[in-house]
């Protein structure tokens, strides 16, 4: 190859690095640049902060964080993983049979959703006792507050959907540990304990068709929590009626959380969520401003309060399960401090929990937590 097109070659290699960081200037504010990760990115390192040995680990990162055109290559990377080779660019998300997506967990969270499902984390019998004091403990104070405490846990996706794993994980170990602290509580304890799964399951068995987790998301969608929240709005005086005698209307869901650790969420659009009405007579708001706080406005509201703690299954589920209460305080677990209890002084305290963070119940506690003290999702996992 002579000399004069070997720079010929350079030349169009050169320009080609070059030239996405000016195009980039020029477009930036025409093409996707959102973060969809659940973490803050990379900042720019800063002379006379940023210590000198780090600076260049530091730039490099911020570099990666903030690459020309980045969103729009892992998108097409993840296309051709998810369309060409069947798999997905984020360990935390298995793909799975019939275009479903479940969650496989965050070390940096605890989470193991894998290991519950295969049965290969159970508790032992000195954690469940552990599990159990602290619940007892809690009990025990709010009921001396006149405040009735309730138990609720919720299934992980894949517990009620099995059939749409991956065929060799087989199906779900009978043993595990949702079924292990169900059953020592309820054995051993007085504590008032609710049981989505087996609310959902027998609903399934009876009406298999009736979609209640979403195919892209890690959640239930509406119907799902409908349906598991009846047993509780009984329990707590204000029944709602089977799903089938509601109206459902069908909705976009604007948040698909394992679409989006793919990278895919404006391509696998085809979920649905229901907005569910004409379930009862009180309209369930939050106040204004404030979506921890909520009311309802409607004719013989009930005048307990309700404080409901837990994860993000708890935000789709409240509408149902507390229909009619005059009042009521809702937030995440990790958010709780034991100032919050004081002010809000409740009549009735539930804590919901996903069994992907029963973790969480031994290290229960009103005075110093109620769990996991950071935020899930800003540190890559989902609340």
């Amino acid at each position: 190859m002579s000399r004069k097109l070997s720079w010929y070659y350079i030349s169009i290699l050169v320009i080609f690095l070059m030239l996405p960081g000016p195009l980039f200037l020029l477009v930036r504010g025409h093409v996707d640049t959102e973060n969809y990760e659940n973490r803050k990115l990379t900042e720019l390192p800063v002379y006379g902060i940023t210590p000198y040995d780090e600076w260049t680990t530091v730039f490099e990162g911020w570099f990666t964080d903030h690459l020309p055109f980045k969103n729009q290559l892992v998108k097409l990377g993840s296309m051709v993983e998810y369309y060409v080779f069947r798999t997905s660019v984020n360990d935390a998300v298995l793909l799975g049979r019939d275009e479903w997506l479940y969650y496989i967990g965050n070390v940096n969270v605890e989470e193991d959703p894998r290991s519950d499902y295969l049965g290969l984390n159970l508790f032992t019998d000195e954690q469940l006792k552990l599990i159990a004091k602290n619940l007892t403990e809690a009990e025990k104070e709010l009921n001396d507050r006149g405040c009735e405490f309730i138990l609720f846990l919720a299934p992980n996706k894949e517990r009620i959907y099995p059939e749409h794993m991956p065929s060799y994980y087989g199906g779900p170990a009978a043993e595990n540990r949702l079924e292990q602290v169900t059953r020592y509580l309820r054995e051993n304890t007085d504590i008032n304990v609710f049981s989505g799964n087996e609310t959902l399951s027998e609903f399934r068995a009876v009406n298999p068709d009736l979609r209640l987790y979403l195919r892209y998301d890690t959640h239930w969608n509406e119907q799902g929590a409908y349906v598991a929240s009846r047993p509780l709005a009984e329990y707590l005086g204000h029944p709602i009626p089977d799903i089938y005698e509601t109206h459902s209307a069908r909705e976009d869901y604007p948040v698909r959380d394992l679409a989006r650790l793919i990278h895919l969420q404006d391509i696998l659009t085809d979920d649905h969520s229901y907005n569910i009405t004409q379930y009862c007579d009180s309209e369930f708001i939050y106040r204004e401003n404030e979506d921890k706080h909520f009311y309802s406005e409607g004719e013989d509201l009930d005048p307990r309060k309700v404080m409901l703690i837990g994860d993000s299954y708890r935000l789709s589920m409240q509408p149902f399960a507390l229909n009619s209460f005059k009042e009521g305080y809702s937030d995440y677990y990790y958010n709780y401090r034991k100032e919050i209890l004081d002010t809000e002084a409740p009549d009735i305290f539930i804590y919901e929990c996903l069994e992907r963070f029963l973790n969480n119940l031994m290290e229960f506690s009103l005075d110093t937590g109620i769990g996991y003290t950071g935020n899930a999702a800003a540190d890559g996992g989902i609340p």
